[in-house]
């Protein structure tokens, strides 16, 4: 378990390091890599003494989930904020875009 744990913090502090410039795919690859590592953890059997030795050190790993989670909402923000913005343009272009009868033709006289 202490590989796994080492492997665990080796990871969230290398992302950590570029959290605020990380791209979407980056958090993604992050996520399944910790999910993956967890996962390990899950299937393994451990001691209370090996789980209380280690639980200071998970416990600092999962320190860091609050500023993974801000981060992963202020991108959430902005993929929200450029949707609602491409919405807008192409509600815009439909509303100008009108569906004219282009068959018919008025002829004015003058009187």
């Amino acid at each position: 378990m202490d590989e796994l744990v080492k492997e665990l913090e080796e990871l969230t502090l290398a992302f950590v390091a570029k959290l605020e410039t990380a791209a979407e795919e980056e958090i993604v690859q992050f996520v399944e890599a910790r999910e993956a590592i967890v996962s390990r953890m899950k299937q393994s059997e451990y001691s209370s003494e090996e789980l209380e030795k280690l639980g200071q050190r998970i416990q600092s790993v999962l320190s860091y989930d609050d500023s993974i989670k801000a981060r992963m909402m202020t991108l959430k923000s902005e993929a929200s904020a450029g949707l609602m913005k491409f919405d807008q343009a192409r509600m815009q272009k439909n509303a100008y875009e009108a569906n004219y009868a282009w068959e018919s033709a008025f002829v004015d006289k003058r009187k």
